[in-house]
């Protein structure tokens, strides 16, 4: 009897611990749709993933799947479950466990999320924003590049979270090397403090140089292929570029606002182009056939500032064209959101005939401020300049009528820094 004990026991216990090893970081939900999830789970075997899940109402279901992509180095032993589940129920929170092999009492890891209402339905949400998360290990220990911050995004309640670029830094030629960048994601994905906030809500996330390669890489980059697959393999998207166009950039929606990713690295020329043509075009069309209450564009890089860094206004053909579009097509409810110098402002540009354009930059989640870098330019807001930490949070609220955002910016512990609100009635 003792011996068939401590076998049950051994048993159990070695399950728990293979259960435990075999996730790398916590499962993470994506793009979260009003009737489906997209969901990436990554792990260190390539057993079948079961999950479950359920709403709070109590309705189960159960599901089988397999790798989607099994990494090329067998030294990693990483599996990329990417998936995603369908016929869900708009407005309903969901937890899922996972299991491997089979459905068990014991999971390898748990998720919840909530599914938005139906497309176009008036309802007050939140997001959160950041950019910049640089290294916390070897060379940047003595810049303490606390995550901390990551802790007060996690507590700082929203219903998805948006990454504006350089969500991880590659150094010292590290973009030329598979093996080292993937090393990199894994660092930041098993981080623990990181993995949790990840798990805590949907994230969507667009990219920078430091994820896509050199410091100031442009589309002549040639290892760009391999960054970009590793950029997809690791987060959870519902679309990456055009059919015959690449890069991260892409659409959707939440209630009644519509969200357009921008890619600012790709398809970059110096001196020539920063989005490209075809990119333009879908932005053009998506932004011409929208009837949200506010259109958001995301960019890595800032396109309504020019200060002599990184922005649209490098491209003075491109930004002209987008300028002059957004006017004569009489596009309303446009604000941008960047990330990328480390620091955090609001832009307002002044249009004749026309509302004024707004661009929240919030920079760094945990990297540093270069000094003089946030020089007085013009066209920012006063009292909106931050050159600490930060991260911030849009909010959408109110009736179809009085729909109005919200956008704050809060210091690394959580504390708020500044508040600016907007009504769609006057973004037009």
């Amino acid at each position: 009897m003792k011996s068939k004990l401590c076998l049950l026991i051994f048993c159990c216990t070695s399950y728990y611990m293979f259960g435990q090893k075999a996730l790398v970081g916590l499962p993470m939900a994506g793009h979260v749709s009003p009737s489906s999830a997209n969901i990436l789970v990554l792990t260190k075997t390539t057993e079948s993933l079961w999950v479950k899940y359920w709403t709070v109402e109590g309705d189960t279901a159960t599901t089988q799947f397999f790798p989607a992509y099994i990494d090329t180095l067998k030294k990693f032993n990483l599996h990329y479950y990417k998936f995603k589940l369908e016929n869900l129920t708009a407005q309903q929170t969901y937890q899922a466990q996972f299991f491997i092999n089979k459905i068990t009492t014991q999971s390898v890891g748990d998720l919840t999320f909530s599914t938005p209402p139906a497309i176009n339905t008036v309802t007050d949400f939140s997001f959160t924003i950041g950019s910049c998360a640089a290294p916390f290990k070897g060379l940047f220990v003595g810049l303490k590049p606390s995550l901390k911050i990551f802790d007060a995004m996690t507590k700082n309640q929203s219903d998805f979270m948006i990454w504006m670029g350089d969500n991880l830094y590659y150094l010292f030629n590290e973009w030329w090397d598979y093996e080292k960048m993937i090393n990199k994601n894994l660092d930041y994905r098993t981080n623990k403090k990181i993995s949790r906030f990840l798990n805590s809500r949907p994230q969507y996330a667009t990219w920078d140089d430091h994820d896509y390669g050199p410091n100031n890489a442009a589309g002549g980059f040639k290892n760009k292929k391999t960054t970009l697959g590793i950029f997809k393999n690791f987060w959870a998207n519902d679309s990456w570029g055009l059919e015959n166009t690449a890069g991260v950039f892409g659409k959707f929606s939440y209630s009644d606002v519509d969200f357009f990713m921008m890619d600012s690295r790709y398809h970059r020329i110096d001196k020539v182009q920063m989005y490209g043509k075809e990119q333009l075009e879908w932005l053009k069309k998506g932004l011409k056939n929208s009837t949200a209450s506010f259109k958001f564009i995301i960019s890595g890089t800032q396109v309504l500032p020019h200060t002599g860094a990184e922005d649209l206004g490098d491209y003075p053909n491109e930004h002209a064209d987008l300028m002059n579009f957004l006017k004569a097509e009489n596009i309303t409810g446009v604000i941008f959101f960047s990330g990328d110098r480390h620091f955090a402002e609001l832009i307002k540009k002044e249009r004749k005939g026309t509302y004024p354009l707004h661009e929240m930059t919030s920079s760094a989640l945990t990297s540093f401020y270069f000094p003089g870098s946030g020089k007085q330019e013009d066209g920012r807001v006063e009292g909106t300049f931050w050159r600490k930490r930060n991260f911030g949070r849009v909010s959408v609220e109110g009736d179809k009528a009085n729909r109005k955002c919200t956008l704050e910016l809060f210091r690394m512990n959580g504390k708020p820094v500044w508040k600016q609100e907007f009504l769609a009635k006057d973004l037009k």
